[in-house]
């Protein structure tokens, strides 16, 4: 049976061979043949292929899987070398290296868009990579230095497969802050610029005084970062008196509105004051109140007199300064010292919805202060009910202050209200501060006779 086999395969080999020889006959000479099947490059045809129409051999007998493997590479390869490519894929001569993957690209993209109209009909389009430039491939194109895999055919796609670049989209700028000078930025990037900015207030008073001597009294609105700037002032002011006199600095906790108006009214009892009290709008960041103080006969001599120097806002009560000044027949001139206080966050209300002129006023000074609790007293008291957490309210403020008028005396919600703070006022210097507008003062109940009124008539306007 092996010798059946043998013979069987011998018979098939030699008539394949003689089937090729004679396919092969009709397109080539008997030389170019032989030469091809010992290997040896064929030589450059002089003649003219055979435009004949080829002879389609008879069907083959039936071979073995390796066989027909052979031979249809040989057969595709005598095909390609015969039919020269198309003259429309010729590209022209290469652009300089530093340019080529993306003249490439471009090329690839305009052969794909012709491709279908310049085939030939029945005849399937080539793939890209077989394009041919100047003789080498697209990717023959590729440095030698650089290698050739997969991930570098992504990478040129995703560098050079687009044809325009794709914009940045830039966020939008932040709106400008209002400009300031070089100095005040300066202190700014010292700390935090919202402690920096808040308001604050100070005072040079003189600590000894004679009876009946004039002395100047200098009082400062100002924000935290231009400290520096009030010492410096100060001590172009006072000069070679400044270390005779006291510093007093009242720490803002709640930041005053630009433009708010702010008055300055100092007391002392039996002392008097040029001009009595001062007025300016906050729109510098740095204001300065010019007063002058002397104590008359009524002030006590050889002891300290205590008072205080009030900041209000349209008539509200935000602060307080204090003042403790010595009368004695020889004044001395010992070192400056200083005191800190702070700015009051919780105010009490207590007026007549009858003054209208008040209400108003405290309205405004709501809005410039931006105190919540100054907004909860507003809400409550504008229904005109006294309840219980008025009463609250009142309990966890820092002052207390009463609006006296004519039509307060007459009100019972306000009687209720100063009739409360005088329960909790034991244990609170200054709690109730009562302040009058009207001339002469309207009569104070006797349960308030020791607490001293002050008369501010700014609060008429």
């Amino acid at each position: 049976m092996d010798i059946v086999k043998i013979l069987i395969v011998i018979i098939l080999t030699v008539v394949m061979v003689g089937i090729a020889w004679a396919f092969l006959r009709r397109r080539r000479s008997k030389t170019v043949f032989l030469e091809e099947l010992t290997g040896v490059p064929p030589r450059p045809q002089e003649d003219k292929p055979d435009t004949k129409p080829a002879v389609l051999p008879p069907a083959p007998m039936p071979i073995s899987a390796p066989q027909q493997s052979e031979r249809t590479k040989k057969a595709e390869k005598e095909e390609e070398q015969s039919v020269p490519p198309p003259p429309a894929r010729r590209a022209p001569a290469p652009p300089p290296a530093a340019s080529r993957p993306q003249e490439i690209s471009e090329y690839l993209s305009s052969y794909r868009e012709r491709a279908p109209q310049e085939e030939s009909p029945g005849q399937p389009p080539e793939p890209d990579a077989e394009v041919s430039w100047g003789g080498a491939t697209a990717e023959e194109m590729v440095e030698p230095d650089a290698g050739f895999n997969e991930s570098d055919t992504l990478d040129d796609e995703i560098r050079f497969g687009t044809a325009e670049p794709q914009p940045v989209i830039k966020p939008a700028p932040a709106p400008a802050a209002p400009p300031r000078s070089a100095a005040t930025n300066t202190e700014l990037s010292r700390g935090d610029p919202k402690t920096l900015l808040a308001v604050h207030f100070s005072a040079y008073y003189p600590r000894e005084v004679r009876p009946m001597d004039w002395q100047p009294l200098k009082v400062y609105l100002f924000r935290r970062f231009m400290a520096d700037k009030v010492a410096e002032d100060a001590q172009a002011q006072l000069g070679e008196r400044l270390p005779g006199f006291r510093k007093a600095m009242q720490v803002a906790a709640q930041p005053v509105a630009e433009g708010a108006m702010v008055t300055a009214t100092p007391d002392l009892p039996g002392f008097q004051f040029n001009p009595p009290s001062m007025t300016v709008g906050f729109y510098k960041d740095m204001h300065r109140f010019d007063f002058e103080l002397r104590a008359t006969d009524a002030a006590p001599l050889n002891q300290a007199t205590n008072g205080t120097i009030t900041f209000t806002v349209e008539g509200v009560i935000v602060g307080d300064v204090p003042l403790s000044v010595f009368v004695g027949e020889t004044a001395d001139a010992p070192a400056m010292s200083s005191a800190e206080t702070r700015l009051y966050q919780a105010i009490f209300c207590s007026y007549s919805h009858d003054d209208t002129t008040i209400v108003e006023r405290v309205e405004r000074a709501y809005k410039a202060l931006g105190l919540d609790y100054l907004r909860d007293v507003m809400t409550l008291k504008a229904g005109q009910d006294w309840s219980a957490e008025l009463l609250n309210l009142i309990e966890q403020a820092d002052i207390f202050q009463l609006f006296w008028s004519q039509t307060a005396a007459a009100s019972q919600h306000v009687r209720y209200e100063w009739e409360h703070a005088l329960k909790i006022a034991p244990g609170r210097e200054k709690f109730i501060r009562p302040v009058y507008w009207e001339q002469p003062m309207p009569a104070a109940p006797s349960e308030l006779s020791h607490i001293h009124f002050t008369y501010q008539p700014d609060l008429a306007k």
